[in-house]
C-alpha cells in the first residue's frame, strides 16, 4: 500500500508490529487501527486525548480529523481503480444517546466513517449480530464473527467496527501451470512442502541488511503488495539465494 496516508501512520504501524507476538500467522492493518483510534480521539479530552495522540505520533489531538480525512481521500482514490476495496469504519452508538454536536460534525467530515444506531441496552446480542452481519457483507463473507458472544452487554454504549476487504488482479499474473510444490521453512529446522507460485517479470527489488524485499503491483492501481523475506541461517531454507526471489514466491 502507498506510504502512510496520514502523519504518524508509518511510525504507529512499526510500534504495533514491535509489540505483536513474534510466532504464528498474523494479519493486522495499522491504518484501520489508527483510524479507529482517531475516532476515539475525536471524543477524548485532557490526558486521555494527549496519550492517544502520542501513541498515534500526532503533534496534537486536533490532528485527528485531518488524519481521518486524509485516510478517506486515499481510500476513495484507491477504490476508484480496477479493483474492489472496502474499508468500513463504523461507529455504532446506543440509540437515543445524546452526542456532542462537535463529535457528530467531525464524523460527517470524514466520508470513510459511518455512524449507525444500535440498541445495546435492550438487545445487546442482537446488536452484536447486526454488526457482525454488516462486516460480513462488506468483506464478502470473509469475516463472519468479528464480535464474539458476550463481548457486548447492556452497559455498552459505543462500538467502533473496522475491516478491510481487497480483491484485485496482479499486474503480472502468476501462470497456474508454473505452480510447483517446493520446500518451505516456516521455522528454523522445520521443513514443509508448500505450493510455490512463480512468475518472470521486471519488479522492484531490494536487498537490505538481513532481508530481501520485492514489490508486486496490482493491475490498474497504485496499490501493491510488498513482501519482505528475512535472511535465514546458512543451509537449507536460507534466503541467501539468487535474485530469482524477485519473481518466485
Amino acid at each position: 500500500m502507498p506510504s502512510g496516508p496520514a502523519p504518524g501512520d508509518d511510525a504507529f504501524g512499526a510500534d504495533i508490529f514491535g509489540r505483536l507476538p513474534a510466532a504464528g500467522n498474523l494479519v493486522f492493518s495499522p491504518v484501520s487501527i489508527a483510524a479507529a483510534l482517531r475516532l476515539v480521539l475525536l471524543g477524548a479530552r485532557g490526558e486521555t486525548a494527549a496519550q492517544i495522540a502520542g501513541a498515534l505520533h500526532l503533534a496534537s489531538p486536533d490532528d485527528a480529523l485531518p488524519g481521518l480525512q486524509a485516510v478517506s481521500a486515499l481510500l476513495g482514490e484507491l477504490a476508484a481503480g480496477d479493483l474492489t476495496l472496502r474499508t468500513p469504519n463504523t461507529a455504532w452508538v446506543q440509540s437515543g444517546l445524546p452526542l456532542e454536536p462537535g463529535f457528530t460534525a467531525a464524523l460527517a467530515a470524514a466520508p470513510a466513517v459511518a455512524l449507525r444506531g444500535a440498541d445495546f441496552r435492550q438487545a445487546a446480542d442482537q446488536a452484536r449480530q447486526e454488526i457482525n452481519q454488516f462486516i460480513a457483507e462488506q468483506t464478502a463473507g470473509k469475516i463472519t464473527g468479528l464480535l464474539s458472544p458476550g463481548v457486548l452487554d447492556a452497559a455498552t454504549r459505543l462500538v467502533l467496527a473496522s475491516a478491510v476487504y481487497l480483491k484485485a488482479a496482479w499486474a503480472h499474473p502468476f501462470p497456474a501451470g508454473a505452480t510447483q510444490d517446493s520446500p518451505f521453512f516456516p521455522d528454523p529446522g522445520t521443513q514443509v512442502t508448500a505450493p510455490t507460485m512463480r512468475v518472470r517479470a521486471r519488479l522492484r527489488y531490494l536487498r537490505g541488511d538481513g532481508y530481501q524485499a520485492v514489490e508486486l503491483p496490482y493491475a490498474g492501481t497504485r496499490l501493491a503488495m510488498v513482501i519482505v523475506l528475512p535472511d535465514g541461517p546458512p543451509g537449507p531454507g536460507s534466503a541467501e539465494r539468487s535474485e530469482e526471489h524477485t519473481s518466485e514466491l
